[in-house]
C-alpha cells in the first residue's frame, strides 16, 4: 500500500468545535456537549476519522466540578441500555450481554482501559454486522463517568 497516508488521531482540544461539527448533525453526537463546558479543570480530546477497515471515534474527556459530574452521572445512568464498570470495548462485548463500547483514548496514557471508577453508559449501539459476523460494522455512543475523579468521557464510534 505504497502511497497511502495513515492519519493520525487529533489530540489538539482547539479543534473540538471543527470535530464534532463533521459528525454532526447526527443521533451519535446529540449527548455531546456544543463546546467545551466553561468550568472545565482539564479537557482532552481524540478524534480519529476511520481508515480502510479501521473504525472513525471522537472523544471528548472533561474534568468537571463534583455537582456537575453528579448530575451528568445522574442524567446518563437513567437513559442508558447498558452499563459497564471500568475496563473497554473488548471487555464489554464480551460479556454475555454485552455490547461494543470505547476505549480510552484521551486518558494521557498508553492504557486503553477505563479506570475501574468509571461507569460506562452506553446511549446506543447498533449492530450493523452480518449474520455469523455480529458487530463486524457498527455505531455506539455514550458517556464515561468517574465521580471519584471528576471526569466525563463523551464519546461515539462508528466502525
Amino acid at each position: 500500500m505504497e502511497g497511502l497516508q495513515i492519519p493520525k488521531p487529533v489530540t489538539d482540544i482547539n479543534e473540538y468545535p471543527r470535530l464534532l461539527g463533521a459528525w454532526s448533525p447526527s443521533a451519535l453526537t446529540e449527548h455531546f456537549p456544543p463546546a467545551v463546558p466553561t468550568t472545565t479543570r482539564l479537557a482532552r480530546i481524540s478524534s480519529f476519522p476511520g481508515f480502510l477497515q479501521g473504525g472513525a471515534h471522537l472523544q471528548l474527556r472533561v474534568q468537571l466540578p463534583s455537582e456537575e459530574v453528579a448530575a451528568i452521572d445522574l442524567k446518563y445512568s437513567a437513559l442508558a441500555t447498558h452499563t459497564f464498570q471500568g475496563g473497554d470495548t473488548n471487555d464489554h462485548s464480551n460479556q454475555s450481554d454485552g455490547v461494543p463500547t470505547t476505549f480510552d483514548y484521551t486518558n494521557g496514557t498508553k492504557d486503553t482501559e477505563f479506570h475501574p471508577s468509571f461507569r460506562i453508559y452506553v446511549l446506543s449501539a447498533r449492530d450493523e454486522g452480518s449474520e455469523g459476523f455480529p458487530w463486524n460494522h457498527g455505531q455506539n455512543c455514550g458517556v464515561a463517568v468517574s465521580r471519584e475523579r471528576n471526569e466525563v468521557v463523551y464519546w461515539c464510534e462508528s466502525w
